[in-house]
């Protein structure tokens, strides 16, 4: 019972806030109207889908505490049976069955005693028309019957060749000693024994929280064909002009950067790339390009960030200092009260002094690629060398 008034509680701030947004002439997306279309029929009686607590699977992960009340569990809700295999397989050119036995090649053991081990099942989003499928991966260990984290990928045909994967959710039980250190072990066999294998050529992430940071050291690039909205801006205090201009991502991220340095009384002057053992000063926070550049800012003097890390939807952590690209990409991404600027990416209201949610690109088959997009992934070359 309390589990289902926290999910009403939660999907009626949903209605409201894309309301407010339907007024300031945002359009809503079609994952966004389908939660919508879920309030109602939640309001209506029904918490859960029924085939989705048909499947044990499903069923699970949707009362499991660690995967909250939040996106992740409006997104597993809209999983359903694939209706007709056979026809998802030839749209996409796979075979389903092999798509789900890749799960037997992972293994990690943290704990020799606890090994964790993987398994797939396949589905398909309500909310989604083209032909797709989407990977359920979840994690288990013999220390429990339940599974102890999950990924989730949604695959669709890619206009160029092969396969488009975007990599929707990652969710680890924190309570799950024996999975400690698992990213890495998964991420390398996500992406050399799944996406390539089954014929992936461009795979996508949301880089939320902690995943703001992560993602930006694993080398992804911002998806240019991204466009966030400014929505509002204040020109003088307490008046706010709606602007509706559309800036990309890395400049968002820039200008983001620069009130945050403002913030700390930080000149960007003052500012360098640490890569490994090397130390670039940069010339203008224009020379950033990617965002493992803005990650690996550091202070030439040193000079660190106290910040309390936003590291997961609700979960905001004690003071550190840090590094001034780490405090900037970990700085809470929820939008203050008192911020001059109002932004949403992808339909989400964002901070305008933190690094915010952006979306990454991560190109598998260089092939795919023209003159301008390897351009933009090469490395940059206008810092200084120090």
């Amino acid at each position: 019972m309390n589990r289902q008034l926290m999910v009403v509680i939660y999907m009626i701030l949903l209605v409201l806030t894309q309301s407010l947004l339907a007024k300031a002439g945002d359009s809503m997306s079609p994952q966004m109207h389908e939660y919508v279309l879920r309030c109602e029929e939640i309001l209506a009686g029904k918490t859960i889908p029924d085939k989705a607590m048909e499947n044990q699977t499903l069923a699970s992960l949707l009362q499991a505490s660690y995967i909250g009340n939040g996106r992740l569990y409006s997104y597993l809700t809209l999983l359903e049976p694939i209706a007709n295999p056979s026809r998802v397989q030839s749209d996409l050119g796979i075979d389903l069955r092999r798509v789900e036995q890749l799960a037997k090649a992972f293994s990690y053991e943290k704990s020799a005693r606890y090994p964790v081990r993987m398994e797939i099942t396949l589905f398909e989003r309500s909310d989604l028309k083209e032909p797709h499928v989407v990977a359920l991966g979840t994690f288990y260990s013999s220390s429990s019957s339940e599974p102890i984290g999950v990924w989730s990928s949604t695959l669709t045909k890619c206009p160029e060749k092969g396969l488009f994967a975007n990599s929707d959710y990652m969710k680890i039980n924190p309570n799950a000693k024996e999975a400690r250190g698992i990213s890495e072990v998964f991420h390398k066999w996500y992406t050399e024994q799944f996406l390539k294998p089954i014929g992936v050529v461009r795979e996508r992430v949301i880089a939320n929280w902690t995943g703001r940071l992560v993602w930006a050291r694993l080398g992804y690039q911002f998806d240019e064909s991204v466009t966030p909205i400014v929505f509002y801006e204040e020109t003088s205090p307490g008046e706010w002009t709606r602007r509706n201009s559309i800036v990309s991502q890395i400049e968002l991220v820039r200008d983001n950067l620069r009130r945050f340095l403002k913030l700390h009384n930080i000149d960007e002057q003052e500012l360098a790339i640490r890569t490994g053992n090397n130390m670039e000063r940069i010339n203008s926070i224009d020379d950033l390009a990617s965002p493992e550049d803005f990650v690996n800012l550091i202070h030439i003097n040193g000079k660190t960030i106290s910040i309390k890390p936003h590291l997961d939807e609700e979960v905001i952590g004690k003071t550190v200092s840090l590094p001034i690209g780490k405090a900037f990409a970990l700085q809470t991404s929820t939008p203050q009260e008192d911020q001059r600027n109002r932004f949403t990416v992808r339909g989400q209201s964002v901070s305008d002094h933190a690094m915010p949610t952006w979306v990454g690109v991560r190109i598998l088959d260089r092939s795919i690629m023209g003159d301008a997009t390897e351009e933009a992934l090469s490395p940059r070359s206008s810092a200084t060398v120090l």
